[in-house]
C-alpha cells in the first residue's frame, strides 16, 4: 500500500513499525539534550528497562567525560544542515556497563520545534559478533 493512499491509522502504523524493527537505535533530543522519543532498539542500547525509564534523560549524561567534548562539537555543523558522518564513541549505559557505539545525528522538526535524530549501534556487540564468526 503507497502512503499517500493509506488513512492518516495506516500511516501512521506503518511509519511507527518501520521505526520499531529499525536494526538500529533511533532517538530524538532537543538541544538541550533532553530525549524526546526513542525505538525500542535505543532503549535496549542503553540498558533501559523501558521508554518511560529513558524517555527524559539527558543525553550528555552517558557520554563519557573525554567524548562529551567531540559529541557537543557536532552540534553546529548539524544545526548548519551538513551531513554528518557516523562517528565512534563511548557511552555508558544505565546499568553502567560501557560500550561502544557509533552515532549520526540530523537536524529534524519534531512536534514543531527543531531537534536531533540520531542513528546509532552498538559497535561493542558487532565486534563480539564478528569475533564468534572468525
Amino acid at each position: 500500500m503507497f502512503v499517500g493512499l493509506a488513512t492518516p491509522q495506516q500511516a501512521k502504523k506503518m511509519y511507527k513499525n518501520l521505526i520499531e524493527s529499525s536494526p538500529e537505535g533511533l532517538f530524538v533530543h532537543d538541544f538541550a539534550g533532553r530525549v524526546l522519543f526513542a525505538n525500542s532498539r535505543a532503549v535496549h542500547i542503553m540498558g533501559a528497562q523501558s521508554q518511560e525509564e529513558f524517555i527524559g534523560t539527558n543525553v550528555l549524561s552517558f557520554s563519557l567525560n573525554e567524548d562529551a567534548d567531540t559529541l557537543k562539537k557536532r552540534k553546529a555543523p548539524m544545526l548548519r544542515g551538513e551531513d554528518l558522518a557516523y562517528q565512534e564513541s563511548r557511552v555508558r549505559r544505565m546499568n553502567g556497563e560501557v560500550i561502544e557505539i557509533e552515532t549520526k545525528p540530523l537536524l529534524i522538526d519534531f512536534q514543531g520545534k527543531k531537534a536531533a535524530l540520531v542513528f546509532f549501534r552498538d559497535l561493542t556487540y558487532h565486534r563480539q559478533l564478528e569475533k564468534e564468526v572468525v
